[in-house]
């Protein structure tokens, strides 16, 4: 307990989302290294922020005001099929 207490403590520095990494990677690394008698934990990231989408027209000005086919073709993809960025930028022809 003293060890997930120390882990615990020196991640309150930290933002939440670096919080949950810094505990994962140090929780990681030390069973990878032989340390295994942590106790187990529910480690689970909830987001902070909440982000609302585009409404219609914010998404119309945004076309309008890109040039290139491909950048158009990014920000038609994401908004008609929901699809998160790294997803969309993950899709090859033959998908």
């Amino acid at each position: 307990m003293e060890v997930q207490d120390l882990i615990d403590r020196t991640s309150l520095e930290f933002k939440p989302a670096t919080q949950f990494c810094y505990r994962v990677a140090l929780r990681s690394f030390l069973h990878h290294n032989g340390y295994n008698s942590l106790l187990k934990t529910d480690l689970q990231y909830v987001s902070q922020a909440w982000h609302r989408g585009y409404k219609r027209e914010e998404i119309q000005r945004l076309l309008g005001q890109l040039r290139k086919k491909h950048q158009r073709l990014f920000v038609v993809m994401a908004t008609e099929s929901g699809l998160r960025s790294h997803v969309l930028m993950d899709l090859k022809y033959r998908h």
